[in-house]
């Protein structure tokens, strides 16, 4: 096969899903996913034992747009797995989201709605792989305790600003 500048720019599409997100909807997301964009492409976080093992396994892939399926608390678990993976091409990489149960401001905040309503994800999925990435600071604090005094001290770790 010749590589041509397509392929150079081409978008890889890999989702991660918890299958208990949602009332138990992750799993029918999981099922629809695994149809959309092939198995190889949609990693069970359940299963998986967290999103680790397909950061691993897409680390070296360019132009890398993930799906993040499940509620704020699976979203923060991927961004955090990102964050200490060290990937190639960290920069070129996008998170969309499918809201999954109640917690889903990040979605809201993105413009993915609130929840999933058990739609058709084919319209979801194109709107994924083409969506215009916005920029997201991430930031965490540390507060520990002062020595000998009894008040706390607060340390603010500034990660570098992601593409979401």
């Amino acid at each position: 096969m010749e590589i041509t500048e397509i392929h150079a720019c081409a978008e890889k599409l890999i989702a991660f899903v918890n299958p208990k997100s949602g009332g138990l909807q992750g799993q029918t997301v999981l099922d629809q996913l695994k149809v959309q964009i092939g198995t190889e492409n949609v990693y069970d976080l359940v299963k998986d034992h967290g999103p680790e093992k397909g950061l691993k396994e897409n680390q070296l892939e360019k132009n890398l747009r993930i799906v993040a399926c499940g509620g704020d608390g699976t979203v923060g678990w991927l961004l955090s797995a990102l964050d200490t993976l060290h990937m190639r091409h960290k920069d070129l990489v996008s998170v969309g989201v499918i809201p999954l149960g109640t917690g889903n401001d990040m979605a809201r905040f993105l413009g993915w709605g609130v929840g999933y309503r058990g739609e058709s994800l084919a319209p979801v999925v194109q709107s994924l792989s083409t969506a215009e990435s916005r920029l997201l600071d991430r930031w965490a604090i540390d507060v520990q305790p002062a020595a000998n005094s009894g008040a706390a001290s607060l340390k603010v770790n500034d990660n570098e600003t992601d593409s979401y």
